[in-house]
């Protein structure tokens, strides 16, 4: 049976704080995080719960609720 790798998320946002080191062993800096975020109107860091990149499939992002 041939093998399939397999990905698993990191998360970069958590809480409204970014954890810097997960972005930088990504080879990402805050200028493509923040576009990556500014793509989905998200002006804020704070604003965002949970961001988690999954090769693949790109950037989910779930934001405190109001």
């Amino acid at each position: 049976m041939p093998s399939k790798g397999v990905s698993v998320p990191v998360t970069l946002i958590r809480d409204g704080e970014v954890l810097w080191e997960e972005i930088i062993d990504m080879g990402f800096n805050e200028s493509l995080l923040k576009s990556q975020l500014n793509t989905q109107n998200i002006i804020d860091y704070k604003d965002v719960f949970i961001a988690e990149w999954l090769q693949g499939d790109g950037l989910f992002l779930q934001l405190f609720k109001n």
